[in-house]
C-alpha cells in the first residue's frame, strides 16, 4: 500500500509487514495538519510549598514605649578604642578610650532610651590602664 505523499515529494512504498506510518487529516488546502500533541506519560510534579514558609505580615501596630533599642556608639567606640590601646599606640588610643567612654556615660545617663553605661564604664577602665601601661613601658624604654 502507498502513503498519500506531501506536496513535494516522492511516494514512499511500505513494505508487507511493517507497520503502517500514520496519516494525518489534511487542512484542506493540500497541505498535511500537524500531529497531534505528545501524550504525556507522567503527571506534572506538584507545586512545593515554599521552603521557610510563606512571608509574614507587616505589623501596623506601633512599637510598645520604651522598646528602642538606642545603641550607644560613643561607648561601642570608646571601648574598642580602649581595648586596641592595650596593644599598640596606648599612650594615643587610651585618652581616646577614656575621652569616648566619658561621653558615652554622659549620653547613656541623659537620654532615657540610650543603653551602653556598662561599656562606657569598662572603656573608662580600660583606656586608663592602656594609658598607665602604655607610660610605664614608655618609661622603662627611655
Amino acid at each position: 500500500m502507498t502513503q498519500q505523499p506531501y506536496p513535494g515529494s516522492e511516494p514512499t512504498p511500505t513494505t508487507p509487514g511493517s507497520p503502517e506510518t500514520p496519516r494525518y487529516p489534511s487542512a484542506g488546502n493540500g497541505v498535511p495538519a500537524p500531529p497531534p500533541p505528545p501524550v504525556q506519560p507522567y503527571p506534572a510534579p506538584p507545586i512545593a510549598a515554599q521552603p521557610y514558609g510563606a512571608p509574614q505580615p507587616y505589623s501596623t501596630y506601633p512599637a510598645p514605649y520604651g522598646a528602642q533599642n538606642a545603641k550607644n556608639g560613643l561607648a561601642i567606640a570608646g571601648l574598642v578604642l580602649a581595648i586596641v590601646g592595650l596593644f599598640v599606640f596606648g599612650i594615643i588610643l587610651g585618652p581616646l578610650g577614656v575621652l569616648f567612654g566619658t561621653l558615652g556615660l554622659n549620653k547613656a545617663k541623659t537620654l532615657a532610651g540610650s543603653k551602653g553605661r556598662g561599656m562606657s564604664i569598662a572603656a573608662i577602665v580600660i583606656g586608663a590602664v592602656a594609658t598607665i601601661a602604655a607610660i610605664f613601658v614608655f618609661g622603662m624604654l627611655l
